[in-house]
């Protein structure tokens, strides 16, 4: 069996099947998973304290936000 060239990253069966797992994750991530891997992220020092105060603080943001509409929706 012929074996397709390798173009560009988006070829790599490893891409394909890592943009398939992330689609998973995020139908089925919460905010506060996402915020979990924020703070794994600072911890392997994949993100610089500025980067985790940035996406943290976003999160947040975010967190509050719902908060505020699911109450608002919700009558209470």
């Amino acid at each position: 069996m012929a074996q397709r060239k390798i173009k560009t990253y988006r070829d790599l069966q490893v891409w394909q099947k890592s943009m398939t797992l992330v689609t998973e994750i995020i139908e089925t991530g919460s905010l506060y998973e996402l915020q979990t891997q924020i703070e794994i992220s600072m911890n392997l020092y994949y993100l610089n304290g500025d980067e985790f105060d940035k996406l943290s603080e976003l999160s947040r943001e975010i967190e509050r936000m719902l908060s505020s509409l699911i109450r608002k929706l919700s009558g209470k």
